[in-house]
């Protein structure tokens, strides 16, 4: 058999077991990604899409794995002004909807860990990201386990109903950068015709030592390493010798192949852990863990250069890019469909008052003007969000309709 029949007939399985909406990428179930399928997982990619020019509006687009095999996605949209930052209330939003979605899918049962990877953000943004948000995932994360248990902090005078790492799933923050300088080429001359690093080359070592000694991912200034009474979470015994690498996950077939280099800025994965099947994420698990899902993109039968949730959400920006004008109503129709958030009138004194987070998130048109939420009014596609609206502004939570965009 030929070489381009059998990767025809490659593509074609790894096509059908897509569409038929696979639970795992292995046939025992309780295989599927390193680390992932240790315990419920919920791993999320984040991009932006920004209009051209004198565009002012910015696509955001999240994207969740529903099973340890990070093959069932789960999807979110959401549309701001232009901004490098995901507003506060856009990413708690967000957040509860993957997580609900999560819940939905496996048996009501929440992640106990979340790992987010973040594209596109500049070496300047990672203090705003740490503020902004990794704050508002916490609280989104915080809001949906308050909403469905009925329990009390043990580090209530810390946490102040905010969430903390005691009281919602423990988070790791990494960012992707696909514009980067470094180069990685063999050291000796290759005999294949592409004649790049194979796939799966990894570099931890030698070119990072500035960022891997800061540790910042893990210091105490942003995990506390003291157990509040009535916790049963434990604390991981390791050294910390950081967590940034430069991974060429895909084989190039010509030119230079570029890397991605993965910055954690956040990693309470690697000091706490829930229960006892739960190990540290530590670099290599980390990088084990990236390069793996790689090959989890539904489109190709070898593995790519990113993370599939995060090039699945490149993908749904990209497309919703192209739909703002009008939904806008600045082309084809007079009608807009979204707009800017306005000030809402507050119940107590009649007054207006500026939201939390100010008008820095554009709103459904026709929830505009019902008394729900407003990080409900945000639902630019109810037919794909977790739950449904009532006339009287109940929310019902349901499974919802969920195309791929690779199917």
């Amino acid at each position: 058999m030929s070489l381009a029949r059998k990767a025809g007939i490659g593509f074609t399985i790894s096509k059908l077991t897509k569409r038929s909406r696979a639970w795992n990428t292995a046939f025992d179930s309780k295989n599927g990604i390193p680390w992932v399928a240790e315990t419920p997982t919920l791993v999320m990619g984040i991009h932006l899409s920004h209009g051209l020019g004198t565009d002012t509006t910015t696509c955001v687009a999240a994207t969740g794995c529903l099973d340890n095999g990070c093959m069932q996605m789960a999807q979110e949209l959401k549309v701001q002004p232009k901004s490098d930052i995901v507003g506060s209330l856009l990413m708690q939003e967000i957040t509860k909807s993957l997580c609900h979605q999560f819940r939905l899918h496996n048996g009501n049962r929440m992640p106990e860990r979340v790992l987010v990877y973040r594209e596109g953000v500049a070496d300047n943004n990672f203090g705003p990201i740490v503020d902004t948000e990794i704050r508002a995932i916490r609280q989104g994360l915080f809001d949906v386990v308050s909403s469905l248990y009925d329990f009390e902090c043990p580090n209530q005078s810390v946490c102040q109903k905010n969430g903390c790492v005691f009281c919602t799933p423990t988070i790791t923050f990494v960012v992707c950068q696909s514009n980067n300088v470094p180069r990685v080429v063999p050291s000796e001359r290759p005999t294949t015709k592409s004649k790049n690093v194979p796939s799966g080359t990894c570099v931890d070592k030698l070119i990072m030592p500035f960022q891997n000694g800061m540790q910042l991912s893990t210091s105490e200034n942003q995990i506390s390493r003291e157990k509040p009474a009535g916790t049963n979470m434990q604390l991981f015994e390791l050294s910390d010798s950081g967590f940034d690498f430069l991974l060429v996950a895909h084989g190039g077939l010509k030119g230079t192949s570029k890397p991605i280099f993965y910055r954690t800025i956040l990693n309470e994965n690697f000091v706490w852990r829930k229960n006892e099947s739960s190990t540290a994420l530590t670099k290599e698990m980390l990088q084990q863990c990236t390069y793996c899902m790689a090959f989890q993109y539904g489109t190709a039968s070898k593995a790519i250069r990113h993370v599939p949730v995060v090039e699945y959400s490149k993908r749904l920006s990209s497309m919703a890019m192209g739909y703002v004008g009008y939904l806008l109503g600045r082309k084809g129709t007079s009608n807009s469909y979204i707009g800017l958030a306005e000030r809402e009138p507050d119940d107590n004194n009649g007054e207006h008052e500026a939201p939390e987070t100010g008008p820095d998130h554009y709103i459904n048109s026709d929830m505009k003007d019902r008394r729900i939420q407003s990080g409900l009014k945000t639902v630019l596609l109810p037919a794909f969000a977790p739950y449904s609206i009532s006339a009287s502004g109940n929310v019902v939570y349901r499974p919802p309709f969920r195309p791929h965009l690779s199917a």
